[in-house]
């Protein structure tokens, strides 16, 4: 399936992301590894429109993801290259969510987002620049 109309299934039009000023209706996809400059090519496309790392946002939160690095990495809706955004929870309006490749998502159980907490917690300590952390919001 075309990752927009899957997109546009998982979220029922609305954006995922609901940052304060969402303007309500998702219109594109938001890439948690981002594309680059000149976004991605060939085979690379396949891996980059993964329904895990796509969310359907609306111009503003995807505007706000972009301008707000540190919490949009915190809150999962960024990722590092080298992550798997299956593994990787994120923070949307459905709450902290486990996203997959079908167009579905699963609630992150509370004992892993606490785990999530620790981790960062640990990470700050040691001067690690994260921004703001999951325990900010939940």
């Amino acid at each position: 399936m075309e990752l927009r109309a899957a997109l546009a299934l998982r979220s029922g039009g609305v954006c995922e992301i609901q940052q304060e000023g969402c303007q309500g209706r998702a219109v594109e996809p938001c890439h948690r590894i981002k594309t680059g400059m000149g976004g991605v090519h060939g085979a690379a496309i396949a891996e980059s429109d993964r329904l895990s790392n796509c969310v359907h946002g609306c111009r503003w939160c995807g505007r706000w993801q972009h301008d707000h690095e540190p919490m949009a990495k915190a809150y999962g809706q960024i990722l590092s290259r080298s992550a798997d955004p299956l593994k990787e929870p994120i923070l949307l309006r459905y709450g902290v969510v486990f996203l997959d490749d079908e167009g579905g998502w699963e609630l992150c159980p509370p004992a892993t987002a606490r785990e999530i907490r620790e981790a960062q917690r640990r990470r700050e300590a040691t001067n690690e620049d994260l921004g703001y952390g999951l325990a900010d919001v939940g």
